[in-house]
């Protein structure tokens, strides 16, 4: 199993990573433009409308900041910075 985990290449996983926030993203869109219910997403656990919205607007934030750690992680897009200012600007964000 640890052979097949190591053979997977990381910039497949890196676009494979991306593309399902990307979906999730829309999804979390169909919901606040109500295209689709709103207790499609969260589980259902949303008890309205407005509720859902709230967190729809939150978690597509926290996609939108968490796609460029998945490129930069994947290798996908290379930055010249010290491993330690990494994760310095990591830990602030």
């Amino acid at each position: 199993m640890l052979e097949l985990i190591q053979s997977i290449n990381i910039k497949i996983a890196g676009y494979l990573a991306v593309f399902m926030v990307v979906i999730t993203m829309i999804s979390h869109g169909l919901v606040i433009l109500k295209v689709i219910p709103y207790t499609w997403i969260n589980g259902g656990r949303s008890t309205s409308y407005e509720d859902q919205k709230k967190q729809s607007m939150v978690g597509m934030i926290v996609l939108i900041i968490t796609i460029p750690f998945l490129l930069i992680s994947s290798s996908i897009i290379t930055i010249n910075i010290n491993n330690i200012w990494f994760i310095i600007i990591s830990a602030v964000l």
